[in-house]
């Protein structure tokens, strides 16, 4: 995202587009606006040229909308591809979130950070598709999940660190069964430190080379090829659909 004026009305905006690329750039009131004339970009096409010459330039012609967002974006003037959020900072692909940052294709979502894919979580970090999940971080596919650490491919899992492969588990440090005192004991020597955190990173991607892995994250979907697909059909190379 980037600082530059509005080329019609000259007022600064936050746009897609670099102050030093050659398109033309309206701030969306502008270009949503009948304030200009859609034909005057119009050219004539020459037939003794080359046509991707001439649409080279007429790209360059048209004016283009600062950014591609739609409904209300309050407060949440760096997104893109955005709709109906509010208070987010660098979200992209992205709708209905609250007090959200650094984060791509999230709907739903509270108070989250550094997220890819997900939908109604909340106070969740480093979360890489996940669904219906609170105070999670540092995690990948999961869903319906609660104060999960470090893990992979949960499912209805609370209190789990450094987990894989589990469903309705409560209370497991790196796959073992654990009393709540010891869980809680153990969890806070991996936890408190930017030094600790990494170690328990590396400990969990060490951990988790011995757990078998699905070959794709394909769900209620039919003749489909590509990855983290959903209730689709017939789709072939394609990737969260």
């Amino acid at each position: 995202m980037y600082k530059r004026n509005c080329d019609f009305c000259n007022k600064p905006i936050i746009t897609i587009y670099h102050p030093d690329s050659p398109y033309i750039v309206y701030c969306v009131d502008c270009y949503r606006s009948d304030k200009w004339d859609p034909y005057s970009y119009g050219k004539n096409y020459n037939f003794n040229r080359l046509f991707f010459g001439q649409f080279k330039e007429l790209l360059f012609r048209v004016p283009k909308e600062a950014v591609n967002n739609s409904g209300v974006n309050s407060n949440s003037d760096y997104v893109n591809h955005a709709h109906n959020n509010s208070n987010c900072y660098l979200i992209f692909n992205s709708g209905d979130n609250e007090d959200c940052s650094y984060s791509s294709g999230i709907r739903k979502c509270r108070n989250v950070t550094d997220i890819h894919y997900g939908e109604n979580l909340e106070l969740c970090y480093e979360i890489v598709n996940g669904v219906n999940c609170s105070r999670c971080f540092y995690s990948k596919n999961i869903f319906d999940c609660v104060d999960v650490y470090f893990s992979m491919d949960l499912r209805g899992c609370q209190n789990c660190f450094g987990c894989c492969n589990l469903t309705r588990k409560n209370y497991y440090f790196f796959n073992q069964p654990l009393s709540k005192e010891d869980w809680d004991k153990r969890v806070k020597e991996f936890l408190g430190s930017s030094i600790s955190v990494s170690k328990a990173l590396n400990k969990f991607e060490q951990s988790s080379l011995s757990f078998p892995r699905r070959a794709n994250n394909i769900h209620k979907s039919v003749d489909c090829i590509g990855d983290y697909i959903s209730e689709s059909k017939n789709v072939k190379n394609c990737f969260e659909a």
